[in-house]
């Protein structure tokens, strides 16, 4: 086959109206030169042709490994306790294993585990942290197609008119799907002494969902221990639909330290001996006096922004060798 460079035979000079392409010749209407259209075919298509065009077909790239354990649930064995919370989660990661071994071996499994779940716990125990860690999580098992996560609370669900509520909430459920939404203190959904509150129209419409939506859908639903467990129950088929409930335990003095150091540590600081034990004095004292209304890692942030104050005054009035040094002076008795 002939290329536009081997044409090394033109019409004479003074014929202005035939053009070459190979063995054949045809009247050019533009009137161009031989030798203009030559190097007018040399520029549309050169030769040897582009590097991109002679390049061999490449296979598509196989398909990425299914992810590790330890992919799974890096974030959630980085944070600190939780050793119960972490099992309820494990063993959703052993019914992901056990429905896909089954696909693999050829069969089907149409009947998935209800993944829809109660977080109970005082203030400040993480039950926020891990609900964001699940919509990845359920996403990397195979439960969900995507990690969508969405977050609620009354009072971007509860209406001041009727409809509003049902509108508010068709149009969270709807941006979660295939995802997770979480409603962060549910329990102030359902006023018991309010029976004209519009929280009850949320829960009806919420419940149906729940199982219209099973399997496109995981609802988390976070609150206080006791309050939660009213709220469970002002619905007959709320905690029906519920597969889990996940009790979040207060932190030990040991673990509120380590929260504090954590969060320490993200702000470049590092405490000497002398402060690490005015540290263990003041979160003991904290500890042994706590109310019901104890906030865990949030009074353990609380303690920081003091430690930051007293640390930044004593950087201001004293000077020190080196200000990412955190000593007793810096810790307060008490907060």
């Amino acid at each position: 086959m002939k290329t536009w460079s081997s044409i090394t035979t033109l019409p004479p000079p003074d014929n202005r109206y035939w053009i070459a392409d190979g063995d054949e010749i045809w009247k050019d209407p533009t009137g161009r030169t031989p030798e203009d259209q030559r190097e007018a075919a040399l520029q549309a298509y050169p030769d040897p042709p582009p590097a991109e065009a002679a390049a061999p077909m490449m296979p598509p790239p196989p398909p990425a490994p299914p992810p590790t354990f330890e992919e799974i649930f890096a974030g959630l064995q980085s944070l600190v306790g939780l050793e119960s919370v972490k099992e309820e989660l494990m063993a959703l990661y052993d019914a992901a294993y056990s429905i896909a071994a089954i696909v693999k071996a050829g069969g089907t499994v149409e009947e998935m585990p209800t993944l829809h779940m109660a977080f109970l716990g005082n203030p400040g125990t993480g039950k926020t942290t891990v609900a964001r860690l699940c919509g990845a999580m359920f996403q990397q098992m195979g439960f969900l197609r995507t990690n969508t996560f969405i977050e609620v609370d009354r009072g971007s669900l509860v209406g001041a008119y009727i409809g509003k509520t049902e509108e508010n909430l068709r149009h969270k459920i709807a941006s979660a799907i295939d995802g997770v939404l979480f409603i962060d203190e549910a329990h102030a959904l359902f006023k018991k002494d309010s029976p004209r509150d519009f929280g009850g129209d949320a829960i009806n419409l919420l419940v149906k969902a729940m199982e219209d939506e099973r399997h496109r859908l995981v609802v988390i639903l976070a609150g206080y221990s006791d309050e939660m467990q009213e709220f469970l129950d002002s619905n007959s088929g709320l905690r029906s639909r519920v597969g889990r409930t996940v009790k979040f335990p207060d932190y030990t003095v040991e673990e509120l330290i380590e929260v504090f150091q954590q969060f320490a540590a993200k702000s470049g600081w590092q405490l000497d001996e002398a402060g690490q034990e005015a540290l263990k004095k003041t979160v003991t004292a904290v500890y042994e006096n706590r109310d019901p209304h104890f906030g865990n890692a949030r009074d353990m942030r609380r303690l920081l922004d003091r430690v930051r104050e007293r640390h930044g005054k004593r950087l201001r009035t004293e000077g020190a060798a080196d200000p990412r040094i955190i000593t007793a002076g810096d810790i307060p008795e008490t907060f």
